[in-house]
């Protein structure tokens, strides 16, 4: 559990290796920002009254990550919460 005052960023890094080398796409639901300088895979979750979730200020971000033969991992489930 990441915890994160409003207006501020988290950085969320996913670390998955594929069998067979393929490319690794990643994907957040809902929808990370992508900074030009982040990894990979990482990404970045800003604290703003747009993404609240009321009238819990905890949000559940789920990942996915897909491969070129479109092969897709397990949904890994992680918790942030918003602080004022």
């Amino acid at each position: 559990l990441d915890v994160v005052k409003l207006g501020e960023s988290v950085k969320i890094t996913v670390n998955a290796i594929d069998p067979n080398n393929e490319n690794l796409e990643y994907q957040f639901f809902p929808g990370l920002i992508k900074y030009e300088n982040d990894l990979d895979n990482v990404f970045t979750f800003k604290a703003s009254r747009n993404n609240l979730q009321f009238p819990s200020d905890l949000q559940t971000i789920k990942s996915v990550v897909i491969n070129e033969s479109n092969v897709v991992s397990r949904i890994s489930e992680f918790e942030i919460e918003y602080i004022e």
